[in-house]
This record gives C-alpha cells, structure tokens and sequence, in this order.
C-alpha cells in the first residue's frame, strides 16, 4: 500500500429499523379489531331493526283511519216515559253522523246502534268505550225532545242544551289518536248537528203561534242546539331516542371492562339505581296508591296494585336490568321502549296487521 494513501473503512448502520412485534400481540391486536367491527355490525343492525318497528306502526295511518270507530246511539223517545213523544233530534244527530262520513277521508267511522244492542243501558254504551270496542260513543239521551219541547213551549229559563246528548271518550287509551281524529270527527259533529237541525227547529219554532216571543225570549239557548266537544293534549316520544341510541353506542363498546365486573356488585347497584329511577316518578307526584275505579264512572290516574303500586314498578326496572345485563341492556332498553311505543302511545288498529300483538 502506498504510505501516501489511506484506506478508511466505514460500517454503515441503518438510522431506521423495523419493528417486529411478537405474534401474541399481533393476534390481540387483530382479535380486538375485529370486536369492533362486530360491535359496530350489530349496532347497525339493531339500529335498523328495532327502529322499523317505530316507523313501521306508523306506516298505514292513513289508510286505517276508518277502523277508528264512533258509536251513535239514539235514545230519544225509545225509552219510558218518553216513548210517545215524536223524536227529532236523535234523527238529526244520526243524520249530521252520515254526513260527516261523507266528507273527505281519512276519518272515523260513525255506526249507527240500536238501544237493543245495549239492553236499553246508556251505561252499557259507556263500557263499549272502557271495552275498547268503540272509541267513542255520542248517545243521544231519551228525553232530549221532550225538554227542548218543554224549554220553548213553557220558558225554562234554566233548559241546558248539552242536556240533550253526551259524548263518552277515552283519552287514557291513546291521547295522539283522540286527539287527532276522535276530537275532530266529534266537532265536525257538532258543527254539523248545529248547522242542519238548529236552522230547521228555529224555523218551526217560529212558524208555532202557539209559542209566545216572551216565552222564546226567556230560553234562547233552545233556539240553538249544540253537542259538547272535549279536547285533550298530545304527547311526543320522538326525541329519547338519539339519547337512548348515544348511550348504549358508548357502553356496548367497552366489554373490556366486563372482565373486573362482580356479579354481586352489579346487581346491587341496579337495585339501588332502579330505586333512585323509580324514586324520580315518586318525587314528582306520579300517583302510586290510589284505588281502582269503577268501569262505567271517570277516573283520574287510578292504580292497578293500589299502594303496592310503586313496588311493583321498582321491581319491573329492577329485573330487567339485572336479568339482561351489560352490554346487551343498551340494546334491550332501545328495544323496549320502541316496542313499547309502537303500541302503546300509537294507536294498534292504525298499524299494520303485524303489530297486533300489542294486544296482549
């Protein structure tokens, strides 16, 4: 070698390695991935089930509205001691009832039934609505000629034309639907009543000289006759549902931590949250020992197991959290309620054949 010249050997290290990791960890990196992608299949298709079912009970609302029906029962002059009076306004109810039926649909239906078919019992009527097989009745009562005939041939100043019919309505049984076709369908009734038999009876009223315009002066009310109407709120559900659906997206993602949870433990604590959820209805004076009522009379907010009432509903919470358990109470709790919803806050006859099984 030439001394003038110098060889320098230089070992070149790589400045970025590869990492390897150990084939346990790959494989629990893989198995915890696919979770996830399991997971996230069944919430999409929980989601996309369960949720049908809501939207599915409201599918044929429409086309179902005429299964909704509206019983008119004529007692006028059917009954002693009025049967030898001429009855005139149950006819005219009856007829305002055809008429109304001819307008344009959707709307409930009014048949016609005949006192017979309720023993001549205004109060079997009442239970036709309590027995669901009506949902809502309009009787005409059996002396309603016969006091308006009174009212303007005698002047009683104190004749009450609501006296003439009652309006039974069940609004406990679904106030969405009461509200948004009974109520109708009984005040176009009424307008109906008001605008065909007020404007003939005046005029045969006025056309009798038997009848003094003093006396007539005195009971102007009889002069127009009119049914009563009844009104209730409506209600929405709608808006728990991306609340529920946020909350069992988070917990159904963390099995992980079902491997520290005690069975003991965990059953504790539902039955003290269910207590504290249960305890919320309580607080805010939700009725939970009342007595039952009577099956032809009004009741307000009666209860079924009296003062056993808010155990019972202590309990219910309480086995079902504990029976389902985590992670599967997320979707059971969606399910739940959407079930629950689809036949309870909506009415069963305007959805499809499939969701009569909230009958039971």
């Amino acid at each position: 070698m030439d001394p003038n010249t110098f060889q320098l050997d230089l070992e070149i290290q790589p400045v970025f390695t590869s990492t390897t990791f150990p084939p346990c960890a790959k494989t629990e990196a893989v198995l915890e991935n696919n979770k996830s992608k399991e997971g996230a299949l069944i919430l999409s298709i929980a989601i996309l089930g369960i949720l049908s079912l809501y939207w599915g009970a409201l599918s044929r609302t429409e086309e179902n509205v005429s299964t909704l029906g509206v019983l008119v029962v004529d007692f006028d002059g059917k009954l002693e001691p009025f049967i030898s009076t001429t009855p005139i306004i149950g006819s005219a109810v009856v007829a305002a009832a055809q008429k109304v039926l001819e307008k344009r649909p959707p709307r409930p239906s009014f048949k016609a039934k005949s006192p017979l078919d309720f023993n001549n019992d205004p109060l079997k009527v009442r239970e036709a609505v309590y027995d669901f097989q009506a949902w809502a009745t309009v009787i005409i009562n059996s002396n309603a000629t016969v006091l308006l005939q009174d009212a303007v041939q005698t002047g009683y100043a104190t004749y009450d034309p609501y006296g003439a019919a009652q309006m039974i309505i069940l609004t406990a049984r679904d106030s969405t639907t009461v509200n948004g076709y009974i109520t109708p369908a009984l005040v176009a009734l009424d307008k109906h009543v008001t605008a065909s038999f007020s404007k003939s009876w005046t005029t045969l009223v006025l056309q009798n000289d038997s009848i003094s315009r003093g006396t007539l002066h005195q009971v102007p009310q009889a002069l127009l006759q009119r049914l009563a109407s009844l009104i209730t709120p409506a209600v929405t559900v709608r808006l728990i549902y991306p609340i529920v659906v946020a909350f069992f997206s988070f917990s159904f993602f963390l099995p992980i931590h079902m491997k520290y949870l005690s069975p003991v433990a965990t059953a504790s604590a539902y039955f003290i949250l269910s207590l504290c959820y249960s305890l919320i209805s309580l607080a805010f004076r939700v009725p939970f020992s009342r007595r039952g009522a009577s099956h032809t009379e009004p009741a307000i907010n009666p209860d079924a197991y009296s003062h056993a009432t808010f155990f019972v509903y202590w309990m219910l919470n309480f086995n079902v959290a504990m029976v389902v358990g985590q992670p599967w109470i997320a979707i059971w709790l969606i399910f739940w309620i959407i079930s629950n919803v689809s036949t309870a806050f909506y009415s069963i006859d305007l959805a499809p054949g499939f969701y009569h099984w909230g009958y039971a």
